[in-house]
This record gives structure tokens, C-alpha cells and sequence, in this order.
């Protein structure tokens, strides 16, 4: 096994072996073998037929829906400000939740008033579960997992997940039936499923493929932005200058267009997305992908690694290595992307890096600046506590904070904007 902190070497280990390791078996036992972790032979066609829908795009006609909900938190959030800190993810989750289910099933949702919550508890649940299994590798036996009471409750969380799957794909089966389904994959539909079960019949998905996208995709992107926003607004908090010089942008462009962030015009707020870069560097929600070794590879110092070994690549380790960020590496300072960013596009890979990474990093980039840009028109944020207490990172599955990303909230003073 090999770990790798060089951006030079993870782009080569990541261009060349497609392949996931032994470590991620497990995973495809326990969720399938949905795009995410399935092998590369699986991977490649799905992969390819899906990429319109998760393209630029059809990401900005998403606009619409990510602001509604947007919306939906900043009221929500009316009855939390200026007064005691909260976590912010248990907040922030419900509104994940929503987008991605209108995203993916094509279903309007309303998660913080809903009385069924099985399905909104079980993918977080489902996280914690394979996160257990995987950081105890005696547990990785099916002999020894499958007599634990937490097994039975994983298998219950995704038994919710996958039925509330089957009754959506029952009703578009149905919707779809008979129709003319060769539908111009650039064409933007409402929903992964509709897109799925529109495809042209040369390359439609099957049914049981269909299912195991949908899951993944569920399990896949969920959890990960709604902890992102949660560390980026942490930050904005622990460094009050930041956050003042990003509602000026902001304000500024609020008094040209609607909304704060308009639709046709989201990269105009490049304070925004450096802010978002910054934390996405130091807090990488996902911070080691691994593969395997499908042949030897000579690494740029001359290391060889060898056919089937397994290899890590760090991405939180790349993201803090002085080589590319400077001696203030471990500092949180957005202007490092406007003064001299380094210029291998390895150095920075919150979305993994090359083929095989996220596919929906387009759809998770503008959600996070469309929720930030909404929340900052209302609010400030503000740290838990009066000291300068250090964020205490936690890893299982993915980057977490120790702490709960707890926060306080402050109505902003509209008389100084």
C-alpha cells in the first residue's frame, strides 16, 4: 500500500488506473454497484450516458429549484438567529435532502415538516452504519457483521431508502410506458430517473441499473455538499473579515441583480467561489480516494508501484502541502486564488480528480454558491464561542467536525447595507 501527498503523482496514478482497491469491495457489497464504486467495465458506459444530465447546463437550469429551497432555509432559519448557537447540520440537512430528492426522484418534499422522516434518517444513518464496519476490520466477515443489531439496522435504513426508490420507478414505468422514449439527451428533464427512463433504447438502462444509480446517487449526494456549506460557513464565522468582504461582493451584486446570485451570471461572484475553494482545500469533505495498481507505474521521484497494489491518494494531504500552497498552507486565506494560485489543477481536487471523478461536482459547486449567496443576504455568521477555539476535524468515511458544526446565528442590520 501507498499514500500519495504529490499532485504530480496522483495525476498519474489517477489518469491511468480507473480501477477501485480492495478497500472499496466492501463498500460495493454493502450499497451495490452503482457508478461509484463499480468496476470499471460497469463504470465507463454508465458513466457516459449519464454525463449530460450532470453537465453545465443543465446544472444552471437547476437554478430555479435550488433557490426555492434556498429560500425555504432562510425562513427557516428566521426563529434560530440571534440566539443560542445550534448545529448547523442539523439544520442545513432536511434542505440537502429536499434538492436532491427533487434532483434525483423528481419529488417535492418538505423534509422539515414531514412526519415520515425514515427515509431523511436513514442515509445518514446508512453513512454511520458502513463507516462502523469499515474502521473495524473484523466487522468486514459476514460471519461476525451479520449477527449484530447494528446490521439489522443498516439493512432497515436501506430497505427505506430503496423502497421509497421502487415506488418512484414504479410510477415512472408506468408514465414511460409506450411512449417514444429517444429523447435528445441535451434536452434538460426534471429528474435523473426521468432522464434515465427517457433514454434512447440503444442505450437504456435496465431496470435493476436504474435502481442501483438512483441509490448511489441518494447515498452519494446528500450528505457530502450539506457538510461542505456547513464547514464553509464555519469558516466565515471563525474569520469575520472574510465574511464582510464577501457580503460586500454580494451586496454589490444584489443591488444589479435579483436574489443576490443570478441565474445567468454566477461567476461573477469570484470572492464567493474562492471562499468555497479555500474551505473545499481545507476541509475536503472527501479527503482520500484509493485505487488499485493495474500495472507498474513509475512515480515522478522514480518510485515504482507496483501491479496490484493498493494506493491512497491524499487529497487532504495535496491541499496542505506547502510544495503548492506556501509555508501559510494550513492557513485559511481565500485571496491565494487571486494572488498565485498554483498551477497544476491536481493541487486542488475536492471533487477527486480526472475520469472517474465526481460527476456531479457541477450541480454541488453552484448549490453551494446559491445557498451561501441566499443565507448572506439575511444573516452573518458567528462562532459558537467567544474564544478562538480550533476546528476539530473527524474522520470516518468522510470529514466531519468533531464538534458538530455548531453555530450562532445574527440578523443583519439592512439599515448598513
Amino acid at each position: 500500500m501507498s499514500v500519495v501527498v504529490d499532485a504530480e503523482a496522483a495525476e498519474l496514478v489517477l489518469a491511468n488506473c480507473l480501477e477501485k482497491d480492495e478497500f472499496n469491495l466492501f463498500f460495493r457489497k454493502l450499497l451495490g454497484s452503482g457508478s461509484i464504486m463499480a468496476p470499471v467495465s460497469v463504470w465507463r458506459p454508465r458513466r457516459k450516458q449519464m454525463a449530460p444530465f450532470f453537465g453545465i447546463t443543465n446544472a444552471n437550469r437547476s437554478q430555479d429549484s435550488l433557490l426555492k429551497h434556498s429560500d425555504n432555509l432562510v425562513k427557516h432559519l428566521e426563529s434560530m438567529a440571534d440566539t443560542e448557537p445550534f448545529s448547523m447540520f442539523d439544520i442545513f440537512y432536511p434542505y440537502a435532502f429536499d434538492t436532491i430528492m427533487e434532483l434525483i426522484l423528481g419529488l417535492t418534499l418538505n423534509s422539515h415538516e414531514e412526519e415520515d422522516t425514515r427515509v431523511l434518517k436513514a442515509v445518514p444513518d446508512c453513512f454511520n452504519s458502513v463507516a462502523y464496519f469499515l474502521f473495524q476490520p473484523y466487522l468486514q466477515f459476514e460471519i461476525i457483521y451479520s449477527r449484530l443489531p447494528i446490521w439489522a439496522k443498516f439493512l432497515n435504513d436501506k430497505q427505506n431508502i430503496q423502497r421509497l426508490i421502487a415506488k418512484v420507478m414504479a410510477s415512472k414505468q408506468k408514465l414511460y410506458d409506450g411512449k417514444n422514449n429517444n429523447v435528445d439527451a441535451n434536452i434538460s428533464l426534471k429528474s435523473l430517473v426521468d432522464f434515465l427512463y427517457s433514454s434512447p433504447d440503444d442505450k437504456k438502462f435496465s431496470i435493476d441499473e436504474i435502481r442501483e444509480e438512483l441509490f448511489v446517487m441518494l447515498f452519494g449526494s446528500t450528505i457530502l455538499p450539506c457538510v461542505s456549506l456547513c464547514f464553509t460557513c464555519m469558516m466565515l464565522a471563525k474569520y469575520p473579515d472574510v465574511q464582510e468582504k464577501l457580503i460586500r461582493e454580494l451586496d454589490e451584486e444584489s443591488s444589479r441583480y435579483e436574489k443576490g446570485l443570478t441565474k445567468s451570471r454566477p461567476h461573477e461572484n469570484k470572492y464567493l467561489e474562492a471562499v468555497i475553494k479555500e474551505t473545499f482545500r481545507l476541509y475536503p469533505s472527501v479527503p482520500t480516494v484509493s485505487r488499485k495498481i493495474d500495472k507498474d507505474i513509475e512515480m515522478p521521484s522514480g518510485t515504482v508501484l507496483p501491479a496490484g497494489a493498493a494506493c491512497f491518494i491524499s487529497i487532504w494531504g495535496i491541499h496542505r502541502n506547502p510544495k503548492y500552497w506556501g509555508p501559510d498552507a494550513d492557513s485559511f486565506r481565500p485571496e491565494r486564488f487571486f494572488d498565485s494560485p498554483p498551477k497544476h489543477p491536481a493541487t486542488l481536487m475536492p471533487f477527486s480528480y480526472k475520469s472517474r471523478g465526481c460527476i456531479g461536482m457541477h450541480f454541488g459547486m453552484l448549490s453551494l454558491k446559491v445557498i451561501l449567496a441566499s443565507l448572506l443576504k439575511e444573516y452573518r455568521f458567528l462562532p459558537n464561542t467567544t474564544t478562538d477555539a480550533p476546528v476539530r476535524p473527524l474522520y470516518d468515511i468522510i470529514l466531519k467536525d468533531a464538534d458538530n458544526y455548531m453555530i450562532r446565528l445574527k440578523r443583519r442590520d439592512r439599515i448598513q447595507q
